[in-house]
């Protein structure tokens, strides 16, 4: 477990650096935009300056990405991998009877 928070804090130092990238990259982006942008490009810069400089919700993310990661990664199977994935009913519709059916279908593509 000690690993495990250690790369959590690793995770969350390097999104922070990359977030202030972010930020100063925007902030230099807006600053060389010429009088005649449009008004909802400066809109979205600013809407997206905001959500990088929003650390909290930026480490929840990360935490609920490396628990859905988690569960792909401990799947059993193709059926528990799809769901994990959110995918299962696609697959379950897509014509075939079972999820390894739909694996095998796919791979024959190939």
């Amino acid at each position: 477990m000690g690993s495990q928070s250690s790369s959590l804090a690793q995770l969350a130092a390097e999104a922070e650096d990359a977030i202030a990238a972010a930020a100063a990259a925007l902030d230099a982006a807006e600053a060389l935009e010429s009088g005649s942008a449009d008004a909802a490009a400066a809109s979205v810069l600013t809407d997206v300056r905001e959500r990088l400089r929003d650390l909290p919700a930026m480490s929840e993310w990360s935490k609920e990405t490396l628990e859905w990661l988690e569960d792909v990664e401990t799947s059993e199977d193709f059926l528990e991998l799809f769901d994990s994935m959110e995918l299962l009913g696609d697959v379950l519709t897509d014509g075939t009877s079972s999820a390894d059916e739909f694996v095998e279908e796919a791979s024959a593509l190939r």
